[in-house]
């Protein structure tokens, strides 16, 4: 799935701007911290990770700390909902 998004990379784009790029093809706006957006990030950086992009995974770290807050508290609410 992201596999091939991160090894899709355009010449001269930064690990940030690529990021960007491959959640917005995955129909997500760079702002949001949705729960499945956080876990495609962290599927990102796992690709990243094997591909060794070290770019890339930093981007993916900074990203999940950025969300980390903000999932957390949609998971909580959501749980409590079921």
């Amino acid at each position: 799935m992201a596999e091939s998004a991160v090894k899709a990379a355009v010449s001269g784009e930064s690990a940030i701007d690529r990021l960007d790029r491959i959640l917005a093809d995955y129909g997500f706006s760079t702002d949001s911290n949705s729960p499945r957006q956080y876990f495609l990030v962290s599927t990102v950086r796992e690709n990243a990770e094997e591909a060794k992009d070290k770019d890339l995974v930093e981007a993916c770290v900074q990203k999940l700390k950025s969300m980390r807050e903000s999932v957390s508290r949609q998971l909580f609410a959501t749980s409590l909902a079921h």
